[in-house]
Protein backbone atom coordinates (compact mmCIF):
# COMPACT_ATOMS: atom_id res chain seq x y z
CA UNK A 1 0.00 0.00 0.00
CA UNK A 2 1.53 3.38 -1.13
CA UNK A 3 0.71 6.97 1.02
CA UNK A 4 1.40 10.07 0.15
CA UNK A 5 4.95 11.05 2.16
CA UNK A 6 3.87 13.79 4.86
CA UNK A 7 5.83 16.00 7.62
CA UNK A 8 4.10 15.10 10.32
CA UNK A 9 5.24 12.00 11.75
CA UNK A 10 2.53 9.65 14.25
CA UNK A 11 5.04 10.52 16.54
CA UNK A 12 4.09 13.95 16.88
CA UNK A 13 4.47 14.82 21.38
CA UNK A 14 1.72 17.71 20.98
CA UNK A 15 -1.11 18.48 19.77
CA UNK A 16 0.71 22.32 18.81
CA UNK A 17 3.41 20.45 17.58
CA UNK A 18 1.54 18.27 15.19
CA UNK A 19 -0.58 21.49 13.78
CA UNK A 20 2.03 23.59 13.08
CA UNK A 21 4.11 20.35 11.13
CA UNK A 22 0.46 20.12 9.32
CA UNK A 23 0.05 23.44 8.14
CA UNK A 24 4.27 23.50 6.74
CA UNK A 25 3.29 19.82 5.01
CA UNK A 26 0.28 21.35 3.09
CA UNK A 27 2.34 24.49 2.38
CA UNK A 28 4.83 22.36 0.91
CA UNK A 29 2.54 20.66 -1.28
CA UNK A 30 2.55 17.38 0.87
CA UNK A 31 -0.61 15.80 2.85
CA UNK A 32 -0.81 14.25 6.07
CA UNK A 33 -1.00 10.37 6.11
CA UNK A 34 -1.28 8.61 9.42
CA UNK A 35 -1.99 5.44 7.32
CA UNK A 36 1.71 5.28 6.96
CA UNK A 37 1.57 3.57 10.40
CA UNK A 38 0.45 0.52 8.75
CA UNK A 39 4.07 -0.10 7.38
CA UNK A 40 5.65 -0.34 10.74
CA UNK A 41 7.99 2.18 12.48
CA UNK A 42 7.86 4.87 10.59
CA UNK A 43 11.09 6.23 12.26
CA UNK A 44 12.93 3.21 11.38
CA UNK A 45 11.65 3.35 7.67
CA UNK A 46 12.48 6.46 6.79
CA UNK A 47 15.96 5.83 7.85
CA UNK A 48 16.55 4.10 4.25
CA UNK A 49 15.27 6.00 1.30
CA UNK A 50 15.74 5.60 -1.98
CA UNK A 51 14.42 8.60 -4.79
CA UNK A 52 13.21 7.52 -7.84
CA UNK A 53 13.35 10.14 -9.91
CA UNK A 54 13.07 10.96 -13.85
CA UNK A 55 10.48 12.26 -16.43
CA UNK A 56 7.03 11.38 -16.69
CA UNK A 57 5.77 8.29 -18.76
CA UNK A 58 9.39 6.93 -18.22
CA UNK A 59 7.99 3.86 -15.90
CA UNK A 60 8.77 5.23 -12.51
CA UNK A 61 5.29 4.12 -10.67
CA UNK A 62 5.73 0.42 -13.19
CA UNK A 63 9.29 -0.38 -11.58
CA UNK A 64 7.30 0.66 -7.96
CA UNK A 65 4.60 -1.62 -9.13
CA UNK A 66 6.67 -4.06 -9.79
CA UNK A 67 8.88 -4.49 -7.26
CA UNK A 68 6.37 -4.08 -4.46
CA UNK A 69 4.36 -6.44 -6.18
CA UNK A 70 1.56 -3.37 -4.62
CA UNK A 71 -1.30 -3.93 -6.36
CA UNK A 72 -2.88 0.22 -5.35
CA UNK A 73 0.49 1.56 -6.95
CA UNK A 74 -2.01 3.19 -9.76
CA UNK A 75 0.42 3.39 -13.27
CA UNK A 76 -0.78 5.52 -15.90
CA UNK A 77 1.12 4.59 -19.16
CA UNK A 78 0.10 8.21 -20.59
CA UNK A 79 2.30 10.69 -20.73
CA UNK A 80 0.01 13.67 -19.01
CA UNK A 81 -0.34 10.48 -16.32
CA UNK A 82 1.22 11.80 -13.02
CA UNK A 83 1.58 12.34 -9.28
CA UNK A 84 1.19 15.83 -7.94
CA UNK A 85 2.53 14.97 -4.12
CA UNK A 86 5.70 12.89 -2.74
CA UNK A 87 4.61 9.55 -2.39
CA UNK A 88 6.62 6.78 -0.32
CA UNK A 89 6.46 2.76 -0.90
CA UNK A 90 7.70 0.03 1.83
CA UNK A 91 10.17 -2.18 0.32
CA UNK A 92 12.34 -5.17 1.29
CA UNK A 93 15.68 -5.38 0.25
CA UNK A 94 17.51 -7.97 0.94
CA UNK A 95 16.09 -8.54 4.42
CA UNK A 96 15.92 -4.82 5.67
CA UNK A 97 13.26 -2.51 5.04
CA UNK A 98 13.50 0.71 2.80
CA UNK A 99 11.56 3.67 2.10
CA UNK A 100 11.23 4.36 -2.50
CA UNK A 101 10.39 8.03 -2.65
CA UNK A 102 8.57 9.02 -5.82
CA UNK A 103 8.51 13.02 -5.93
CA UNK A 104 5.96 14.62 -8.93
CA UNK A 105 7.91 14.30 -12.49
CA UNK A 106 10.99 16.58 -13.22
CA UNK A 107 8.25 17.74 -15.78
CA UNK A 108 5.03 18.05 -14.56
CA UNK A 109 3.54 20.41 -17.03
CA UNK A 110 6.13 22.95 -16.21
CA UNK A 111 5.06 26.30 -18.21
CA UNK A 112 6.83 28.44 -16.25
CA UNK A 113 10.50 28.74 -13.91
CA UNK A 114 8.09 28.69 -11.27
CA UNK A 115 6.84 25.39 -11.95
CA UNK A 116 10.29 23.75 -12.06
CA UNK A 117 11.51 25.32 -8.83
CA UNK A 118 8.32 24.57 -6.73
CA UNK A 119 8.75 20.80 -7.71
CA UNK A 120 12.48 20.94 -6.61
CA UNK A 121 11.74 22.98 -3.42
CA UNK A 122 9.34 20.40 -2.42
CA UNK A 123 11.67 17.59 -2.19
CA UNK A 124 14.07 19.88 -0.51
CA UNK A 125 11.32 20.95 2.16
CA UNK A 126 10.66 17.26 3.11
CA UNK A 127 14.10 16.15 3.56
CA UNK A 128 14.50 18.86 5.88
CA UNK A 129 11.39 18.74 7.68
CA UNK A 130 11.64 14.51 7.84
CA UNK A 131 15.21 15.08 9.48
CA UNK A 132 13.73 17.79 11.84
CA UNK A 133 11.26 14.85 13.06
CA UNK A 134 13.97 12.46 13.36
CA UNK A 135 16.68 11.53 16.09
CA UNK A 136 19.13 11.13 13.29
CA UNK A 137 19.79 12.15 9.56
CA UNK A 138 17.39 10.36 6.88
CA UNK A 139 19.69 8.63 5.01
CA UNK A 140 18.95 8.63 1.09
CA UNK A 141 20.86 4.84 0.22
CA UNK A 142 20.65 5.93 -3.41
CA UNK A 143 18.64 7.12 -6.83
CA UNK A 144 16.83 5.44 -9.59
CA UNK A 145 16.83 7.70 -12.34
CA UNK A 146 14.38 6.59 -15.50
CA UNK A 147 14.95 7.39 -19.02
CA UNK A 148 13.15 5.75 -22.10
CA UNK A 149 15.33 4.17 -24.32
CA UNK A 150 12.47 4.55 -26.83
CA UNK A 151 13.07 8.63 -27.20
CA UNK A 152 15.04 9.34 -30.42
CA UNK A 153 16.25 12.47 -29.04
CA UNK A 154 16.93 13.56 -25.95
CA UNK A 155 14.67 17.01 -25.31
CA UNK A 156 15.11 20.14 -23.58
CA UNK A 157 13.34 18.99 -20.43
CA UNK A 158 15.83 15.79 -20.43
CA UNK A 159 18.43 17.76 -20.75
CA UNK A 160 17.06 20.00 -17.76
CA UNK A 161 16.20 17.45 -15.88
CA UNK A 162 19.77 15.84 -16.10
CA UNK A 163 21.59 18.76 -14.68
CA UNK A 164 19.38 19.26 -12.19
CA UNK A 165 19.76 15.64 -10.91
CA UNK A 166 23.94 16.36 -11.15
CA UNK A 167 23.22 19.54 -9.00
CA UNK A 168 21.02 17.30 -6.39
CA UNK A 169 23.54 14.67 -6.07
CA UNK A 170 26.75 15.85 -6.60
CA UNK A 171 30.10 14.35 -8.09
CA UNK A 172 30.97 12.69 -4.65
CA UNK A 173 27.01 10.77 -4.57
CA UNK A 174 27.68 9.71 -7.92
CA UNK A 175 28.26 6.18 -6.84
CA UNK A 176 24.75 5.64 -5.37
CA UNK A 177 23.17 6.92 -8.55
CA UNK A 178 21.50 4.63 -11.44
CA UNK A 179 20.64 5.75 -14.94
CA UNK A 180 17.58 3.41 -15.51
CA UNK A 181 16.59 2.65 -19.06
CA UNK A 182 13.29 1.59 -20.13
CA UNK A 183 10.69 1.04 -22.45
CA UNK A 184 13.21 -2.17 -24.30
CA UNK A 185 10.11 -3.47 -25.46
CA UNK A 186 9.45 -0.43 -28.39
CA UNK A 187 13.21 -0.52 -29.92
CA UNK A 188 14.66 -3.15 -31.58
CA UNK A 189 17.81 -4.74 -29.73
CA UNK A 190 19.98 -2.81 -32.11
CA UNK A 191 18.46 0.82 -31.98
CA UNK A 192 18.42 0.35 -28.28
CA UNK A 193 22.08 -0.78 -27.93
CA UNK A 194 22.48 2.06 -30.27
CA UNK A 195 20.57 4.74 -27.78
CA UNK A 196 22.00 3.49 -24.73
CA UNK A 197 25.52 4.19 -26.42
CA UNK A 198 24.69 7.31 -27.69
CA UNK A 199 23.60 8.72 -24.05
CA UNK A 200 26.53 6.88 -22.46
CA UNK A 201 28.89 8.84 -24.47
CA UNK A 202 27.51 11.88 -24.66
CA UNK A 203 24.59 13.37 -22.46
CA UNK A 204 25.33 10.88 -19.28
CA UNK A 205 29.18 10.34 -19.41
CA UNK A 206 30.09 13.18 -16.70
CA UNK A 207 28.26 10.93 -14.49
CA UNK A 208 28.87 7.67 -15.49
CA UNK A 209 32.59 9.52 -14.94
CA UNK A 210 31.67 10.17 -11.55
CA UNK A 211 30.83 6.66 -10.61
CA UNK A 212 26.96 6.45 -11.68
CA UNK A 213 25.85 3.01 -13.49
CA UNK A 214 23.79 2.43 -16.16
CA UNK A 215 21.28 -0.63 -15.86
CA UNK A 216 17.90 -1.71 -18.26
CA UNK A 217 14.80 -2.58 -16.45
CA UNK A 218 12.47 -4.40 -19.14
CA UNK A 219 9.31 -5.08 -16.31
CA UNK A 220 10.42 -7.41 -14.59
CA UNK A 221 10.37 -8.06 -10.45
CA UNK A 222 13.76 -10.31 -10.02
CA UNK A 223 15.30 -7.59 -12.01
CA UNK A 224 14.01 -5.12 -10.95
CA UNK A 225 14.69 -6.37 -6.96
CA UNK A 226 18.69 -7.16 -8.08
CA UNK A 227 18.84 -3.61 -9.54
CA UNK A 228 18.15 -1.81 -5.57
CA UNK A 229 20.08 -4.86 -4.48
CA UNK A 230 22.91 -3.76 -6.01
CA UNK A 231 22.54 -0.36 -5.67
CA UNK A 232 21.89 -1.20 -1.44
CA UNK A 233 25.58 -3.32 -1.53
CA UNK A 234 27.71 -0.55 -3.48
CA UNK A 235 26.30 1.84 -1.33
CA UNK A 236 28.86 4.65 -0.45
CA UNK A 237 28.96 6.76 2.12
CA UNK A 238 28.83 10.23 0.54
CA UNK A 239 25.50 12.54 1.34
CA UNK A 240 23.83 13.87 -1.25
CA UNK A 241 24.71 17.24 -2.14
CA UNK A 242 21.30 19.51 -1.55
CA UNK A 243 20.90 17.16 1.76
CA UNK A 244 24.50 18.37 2.93
CA UNK A 245 23.91 21.84 1.98
CA UNK A 246 20.66 22.10 3.16
CA UNK A 247 20.82 20.29 6.73
CA UNK A 248 24.89 20.53 7.33
CA UNK A 249 25.69 23.72 5.79
CA UNK A 250 22.20 25.02 6.92
CA UNK A 251 22.28 27.28 3.25
CA UNK A 252 19.00 28.08 1.86
CA UNK A 253 17.08 27.34 -1.15
CA UNK A 254 18.24 29.88 -3.27
CA UNK A 255 22.34 29.23 -2.27
CA UNK A 256 22.47 25.34 -3.58
CA UNK A 257 23.70 24.21 -6.69
CA UNK A 258 19.76 22.84 -7.80
CA UNK A 259 18.77 26.44 -7.54
CA UNK A 260 21.75 27.89 -9.54
CA UNK A 261 21.30 24.69 -12.16
CA UNK A 262 17.83 26.16 -12.39
CA UNK A 263 18.80 29.76 -12.51
CA UNK A 264 21.46 28.92 -15.02
CA UNK A 265 19.24 27.20 -17.56
CA UNK A 266 16.68 29.62 -17.47
CA UNK A 267 19.05 32.60 -18.40
CA UNK A 268 20.21 30.25 -21.05
CA UNK A 269 16.47 29.89 -22.57
CA UNK A 270 15.53 33.26 -21.89
CA UNK A 271 18.40 34.64 -24.29
CA UNK A 272 17.53 31.95 -26.97
CA UNK A 273 13.90 33.02 -26.56
CA UNK A 274 15.42 36.95 -27.25
CA UNK A 275 17.27 35.62 -30.48
CA UNK A 276 14.82 34.01 -31.75
CA UNK A 277 12.41 37.70 -31.03
CA UNK A 278 15.05 39.59 -32.66
CA UNK A 279 15.35 37.40 -35.85
CA UNK A 280 11.92 37.33 -36.17
CA UNK A 281 11.38 40.76 -36.48
CA UNK A 282 14.34 41.47 -38.52
CA UNK A 283 12.28 38.79 -40.88
CA UNK A 284 9.55 40.66 -41.00
CA UNK A 285 11.02 44.10 -41.25
CA UNK A 286 12.62 42.95 -44.43
CA UNK A 287 9.29 40.95 -45.54
CA UNK A 288 7.44 44.48 -45.14
CA UNK A 289 9.96 46.46 -47.29
CA UNK A 290 9.99 43.97 -49.94
CA UNK A 291 6.30 43.75 -50.24
CA UNK A 292 5.78 47.71 -50.32
CA UNK A 293 8.08 47.83 -53.61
Amino acid sequence: MSTEIYTTLPHATSSSALAHSMDSSQKHGFTNADEWTGHGSVGKTFKRVILILGLSGTGKTSFIRSVTEDETVMVNDSMVGRIEKVRGYPATIDGKTFTLVEPPAFDIDFTSAGDWEQVVKDLCMWLQDVNKQLSSPIEITGILYFHRISDDRIAGSSKRALRLLQALCGKNYMRNVRLVTTHWDMVTQDVGEAREQELKSEYWREMLDDGAETVPFQGEKDQGLNILSQLVQKHGDAKLQIQRELLEEGKQWEETQAAAALNSHLESALKKKTCIRREFTKFAGNYIQAAAR
